[in-house]
Order: structure tokens, then C-alpha cells, then sequence
């Protein structure tokens, strides 16, 4: 991961890494240098670190309370990635609506490994809204939850001139007919091939006209981007032993999150229940995690209901989305440990992740140095770039920045 710096020193998570990229390029039989490291894929990345430790965790349920290893996850991810393969979808456009739960994650490697893209999307989405996304991206699948069918049946419908077959996702009779035929043997899978400079996934986005509109993830900014929240700790693999996350898959913290977590060996703590403060709370008390993230309006209504010992596990917390007021960063103090670390992390789709993140000793209202994989500079109305002291508005390049469609 070193290959992505292009100002001061690489973290001990993206040295971790290096060591995670040579082992793929070893395999491979080609030498370890910058320039082989620059051509390697989040799929190769993600497939090696799941395939190199199957026993390990990889995420619960925070609705039933199951446990899923890599192993598992792999197995339903090589199957179906095998049957899209097969199908021709590599390089078209698939739908994702899903919930957040293992057959969801193991969707999304699935794709990812096939060189399928995916548009992610809210499972909340409005048929109205569906049937736009439908016309944007023309999906040659959808793959949903049975909850969510008869939305998109309903949606597919409006959309006569997109020809798009839909598949219940978290269901195994349906999944198994889908296979039907093709292994789950991932000790000898192979990836499929994709260029760096490749389309990895679609996020939505509305943009300031309000149109639907998808940004384009590719696989140099996703691999640039892998292991940004975890820059400013030392303990390489497992930062953390639990990561919670609330949002659902059409967000970049979802999709990070997801791949961060499998990176570094991080169990993933989801739910498929709706988002709401009282699951969020009943999962912070059962299953304690150690680090999570909250939108300021979210994390208003949830730290006003938390009791401290509910937040007790919790040793970083990372605040998201518009800044935080200053009463809501003085009851998350008041209520946290007094050893976990409250951040203000500053980050946009567009740039495929984070742009900034405090370290611990930060002030609490800072978003900290813009990473060191990106290029910088705040200007004034006119244009002009500014010194240390001033404000303006902050440019930034880099590999992570994304095009639109």
C-alpha cells in the first residue's frame, strides 16, 4: 500500500499491506515492485486476505446473533461469482438491494470477484426511484431480498425497454436454482481479471440537479482508500476486535467497511433489521463492539438514550456526514469511556471514502491532515492557493476521486 502514498510516510496499516501484496504477487510468480503492486485489484486483495485466514470471523448478524467465518462467506461468494462468470456478466451492471446480513456480503464479493459491477442500492428506495435507477444503469440482473421483490418487480415493469432479470437474493432455494451446477470451491478460484483503472462498483448519487446519478468506484482509488480509518493505529492486524456499521450498502462507509474489516482481519458487526436507535443500542449491549460510526443526527438521538455502560466497549467512534455540534461532541465525552476516541471524520463519496481523520491527541473538532494519499490545496474566491492559518475551499487529487454517469 505504500505504491498509493504520494506525500509524507506510510502507515502501519499500509505497510501491513505491502506485505499482503507481495504475498499476492509471490503467488503469482511476478516480483514485488511499486509498479506490479499499482496493477493488483481490490478483488485479488479482498480474495487473498478472506482465502489466508478461513477460519477466522468475519462477521455476525446482528439480528440473530449468528457468526459467519471467511470460509463460509467465500463458499457462497465462489459460487455464485462462478455462475456470473458463466453467464457473461463479467463487466455489465448488476442491481444490489439488499439488507444488510451474510448473504448481502457474500453478494457483494461475489461481484466484485466476477468483475461484475454493482449498483448499490438503498433497500429503502422508493419504486419511483428504482424504475429511475433501472433506466440509468440498465442492469442486466437485480439481485434483492424477498422483502424487498415486489418493489423491484413492480419498478422492472415501468422500465419496458430495460430487459432485467430479477433473482431473490437471500432466500437458498432461489440461490441454489441461480447455481445450480457450479461448485463453491474457492481453493482453485480464480479472480477475474480487471484493469486497475477499471469500474469496480456504482454508489448513487443525486447530485445537485436531483437526478438520479451513479459514481463510478474504481479499483485504484478503492485499494488507495482500503485501510484510511485505520491510519492512526499501531496495532496491525486487528486495530480493533468489533466493528459495527449501521449503513446500509448504497453508502461508502458500507462498502469500505466491508473491505477495510476483511483487509485486517476485523469481524463486521450488521443487522438486517431497519436502522433505528433501539437495535443500535441492543446491539452495542450485546454483542460490544469496539469501534462504530454515526451521522450527527443519528448520533444525537442515540447518545441522548445511551446509558454509559452501554457504550462501554466502545474504544473509537467516528463521527460522519455534517459537522458535529458542540453539545452533541460534549454528550458522546460525557458518555464514552474515557478511553475511547471521539473523531470528526470528513470524507465524501466522491472521493470514494475519507479525506481526513483526526488522531487521537487531535482537538476533538479537528478532521485532522488530509491523508497521505491524496494531493491538496485550499484556495480563496479567486483562485489562489492559501498558507497554513487560512480558510477557503479545499481541492483534492488524487487516484480516489471519482468520474460520474
Amino acid at each position: 500500500m505504500s505504491h498509493t502514498v504520494v506525500r509524507g510516510q506510510p502507515t502501519a496499516a499500509q505497510l501491513y499491506l505491502d506485505k499482503i501484496l507481495k504475498e499476492i504477487l509471490l503467488a503469482k510468480g511476478i516480483k514485488d515492485n511499486f509498479t506490479e503492486r499499482d496493477k493488483l485489484t481490490i478483488a485479488e486483495i479482498i480474495f487473498h486476505c478472506l482465502k489466508k485466514n478461513p477460519k477466522d470471523v468475519c462477521m455476525i448478524n446482528g439480528a440473530t446473533g449468528e457468526k459467519f467465518t471467511n470460509e463460509y462467506i467465500l463458499k457462497r461468494a465462489v459460487v455464485l461469482a462462478r455462475t456470473m462468470i458463466a453467464k457473461g456478466l463479467r463487466g455489465k451492471t448488476v442491481m444490489l438491494m439488499m439488507r444488510n446480513h451474510q448473504r448481502t456480503v457474500a453478494m457483494y464479493w461475489a461481484v466484485i470477484f466476477a468483475g461484475v459491477v454493482p449498483f448499490m442500492m438503498d433497500p429503502n428506495t422508493t419504486v419511483y426511484e428504482i424504475s429511475s435507477s433501472l433506466k440509468l444503469i440498465e442492469p442486466h440482473y437485480v439481485f434483492c431480498d424477498l422483502e424487498l421483490h415486489g418493489s423491484v418487480t413492480e419498478a422492472n415493469k415501468l422500465v419496458l425497454e430495460v430487459n432485467t432479470n430479477v433473482v431473490i437474493a437471500d432466500e437458498d432455494q432461489y440461490l441454489e436454482e441461480f447455481t445450480d451446477g457450479f461448485t463453491d470451491d474457492y481453493l482453485g478460484f480464480q479472480v477475474a481479471e480487471s484493469s486497475p483503472d477499471g469500474t469496480v462498483m456504482l454508489l448513487p448519487t443525486s447530485g445537485s440537479t436531483g437526478m438520479p446519478k451513479a459514481a463510478l468506484m474504481s479499483n485504484k482509488g478503492l485499494v488507495a482508500q482500503l485501510v484510511a480509518p485505520w491510519s492512526y493505529h499501531t496495532r496491525i492486524p486487528k486495530p480493533t476486535e468489533l466493528a459495527m456499521v449501521l449503513t446500509t450498502i448504497q453508502w461508502m462507509t458500507f462498502t469500505l467497511s466491508a473491505a477495510g474489516c476483511a483487509a485486517l482481519q476485523v469481524p463486521l458487526l450488521i443487522s438486517p433489521k431497519k436502522s433505528s436507535v433501539e437495535h443500535a443500542l441492543e446491539m452495542l449491549e450485546k454483542y460490544r463492539p469496539s469501534w462504530t460510526f454515526f451521522g450527527p443526527a443519528f448520533g444525537k438521538v442515540l447518545i441522548e438514550a445511551a446509558r454509559p455502560d452501554q457504550l462501554s466497549s466502545l474504544r473509537t467512534v467516528v463521527l460522519l456526514g455534517a459537522p458535529a455540534t458542540p453539545d452533541v461532541i460534549k454528550s458522546f465525552q460525557t458518555k464514552l469511556p474515557k478511553q475511547a476516541r471521539l473523531c470528526d471524520g470528513y470524507g465524501t463519496t466522491e472521493t470514494q471514502g475519507f479525506i481526513a481523520m483526526p488522531d487521537r491527541d487531535a482537538p476533538v473538532d479537528s478532521n485532522g491532515p488530509v491523508f497521505n494519499f491524496m494531493h491538496y490545496k485550499v484556495i480563496n474566491d479567486d483562485g489562489v492557493e492559501l498558507g497554513p492559518g487560512n480558510s477557503g475551499e479545499v481541492y483534492i487529487k488524487g487516484e480516489c476521486v471519482i468520474k460520474v454517469c
